[in-house]
């Protein structure tokens, strides 16, 4: 006969009845669930639940930078005290910025002309009209180009007042940049309602002619550059910059492998030229001072028997800080590495089929000799 307890059930327990008894799987459940039981009785009702971070993060992201067509948004609300960070790319290369209420007041200096705050700003009040100025930078100047930036007024869909800058994507910098800009409440005093921090995104490293225009921030190069050098097109030319050098970095005299694909151009490099090129003079190097470009020609005549290959590049030598533009957050460069192929004279297919069919040959006459191909047969 089953017995049913109709009692409370004791801690860890759980009430069951004949019918949840039947089956081996509502068994093994009604087991777990007073698992589960005894294991949250373990902790008084006070203490905290831990929830995911990503459930937090959302919570606490009230108004968020949001990014949508090209654009990133960022809305500073009326409540508390808001840190919002963004990115300007060239995928994503206007910034809104809407204060949210009619008493708030856009910093820096209303953000009517071409002032940001430098991004080592404690307080967003201290560079609010940019009467102290190394607490406010042209965005201009960080900018490559002619640049002409300026921070334009806008009316969103939801009838906020904004302001937005759009960096046409010639004038994006070669390496990354940063700024900050928000909302102060300016009822009853100034109070800082909503910072932003802005890191604008270097442009990426390109390679169009065999000319190799490098940049340096962090996602500028994701992989090296690659060319081909031939008789027909037999020179290349690295763009570094004027805030820049070449690598290695005595690149007429020596060069990098490139067999390693985990060692960029910065490592130390002293392979020989002439132990691919039996013909090379540092003179097949030219170099524009003024443009921060240097250019490798391999005559016509003197390309090797055996293809060759190197690695050269370039590496940026500005101060990170400059300006005091991108102190916070902490901005990373990269190094700009070209892989380059110089294409052989010689008639590597032809010469390797005789050594190929030579070999073959002599296995086969040794085969014959040995009676292993009669046996078979």
């Amino acid at each position: 006969m089953t017995h049913i307890s109709c009692g409370l059930p004791q801690r860890g327990q759980v009430p069951v009845t004949a019918l949840q008894l039947r089956t081996p799987a509502k068994r093994a459940l009604l087991l777990f669930s007073g698992l589960i039981v005894d294991v949250v009785s373990l902790f008084p009702l006070e203490t905290e639940v831990l929830l995911p971070s990503f459930v937090g993060a959302r919570a606490a992201a009230t108004h968020p930078c949001l990014d949508a067509s090209g654009k990133t948004t960022c809305t500073c609300s009326a409540s508390g005290t808001e840190s919002l960070s963004a990115t300007i790319s060239e995928t994503k290369h206007t910034l809104e910025v809407v204060c949210k209420t009619s008493t708030m007041t856009y910093a820096p200096d209303g953000l009517k002309g071409t002032n940001v705050c430098v991004a080592s700003t404690q307080k967003l009040t201290a560079c609010k009209d940019c009467k102290i100025s190394n607490q406010c930078k042209d965005i201009n100047k960080v900018l490559s180009g002619t640049a002409n930036v300026k921070w334009q007024p806008e009316t969103p869909v939801s009838g906020d007042t904004s302001r937005s800058l759009t960096i046409p994507k010639n004038n994006f910098p070669y390496v990354d940049q940063a700024f900050k800009v928000g909302c102060l409440e300016s009822s009853g005093g100034d109070t800082v309602k909503c910072t932003v921090t802005v890191k604008v995104e270097a442009r990426k490293t390109t390679n169009e002619n065999n000319t190799v225009t490098c940049a340096y921030g962090k996602e500028s190069n994701e992989t090296p550059e690659a060319i081909t050098l031939t008789p027909a097109n037999n020179s290349l030319t690295l763009l570094c910059g004027k805030d820049a050098e070449v690598l290695p970095q005595n690149y007429e005299v020596s060069f990098c492998p490139n067999e390693d694909a985990e060692k960029d151009v910065s490592t130390s490099c002293s392979s020989d030229y002439k132990t691919i090129l039996p013909d090379y003079v540092g003179s097949w190097w030219k170099t524009d001072v003024e443009k921060g470009a240097f250019t490798l020609e391999v005559p016509k005549d003197k390309f090797p028997e055996a293809p060759a290959k190197i690695r050269v590049g370039c590496r940026t030598t500005a101060d990170v800080k400059r300006g005091n533009i991108n102190d916070e957050p902490e901005l990373k460069s990269s190094i700009c590495n070209v892989d380059v192929t110089i294409e052989g004279t010689g008639p590597q297919s032809a010469s390797a089929s005789p050594v190929s069919s030579t070999s073959i040959v002599s296995v086969l006459l040794g085969l014959v000799g040995s009676g292993m191909l009669a046996s078979r047969a």
